[in-house]
């Protein structure tokens, strides 16, 4: 009896490697969506810092300085929300993609176990 050979074996490996490669992509977006919320989180304990010295202060020129200091630091708030929302977007496209991919190489997984069955019992 010959060896068993699944006729779409290098299909399946292609697929695989593209599974692979989405994973890999789904990783990267992963990782763009962290460093946002981490700026935004360094963001959020400046504002907390400058609020706290801007009770405090009695100098004018101070207080001034810190006023500015936190309307820059919300400008930059609003823009990290912006690039993480852009990457949030990035990242749920990379989820669908690495869906897609899974379920390629599942169904030939499916298919080979079935084929592989069928030529034991032959």
């Amino acid at each position: 009896m010959k060896k068993y050979q699944f006729d779409f074996q290098e299909i399946l490996e292609l697929r695989k490697f593209q599974q692979e490669k989405a994973e890999s992509e789904l990783s990267e977006a992963m990782a763009e969506v962290n460093k946002w919320n981490q700026k935004l989180e360094a963001i959020a304990v400046k504002q907390k810092e400058t609020d706290d010295f801007l009770h405090t202060s009695l100098d004018f020129s101070e207080y001034t300085q810190c006023r500015n200091y936190y309307i820059f630091l919300d400008r930059k708030k609003e823009e990290s929300l912006q690039e993480l929302a852009k990457a949030n977007l990035i990242a749920d496209e990379k989820r669908k993609i690495l869906k897609a991919a899974m379920q390629k190489v599942d169904v030939l997984e499916k298919l080979k176990e079935d084929e592989f069955l069928e030529w034991k019992k032959q």
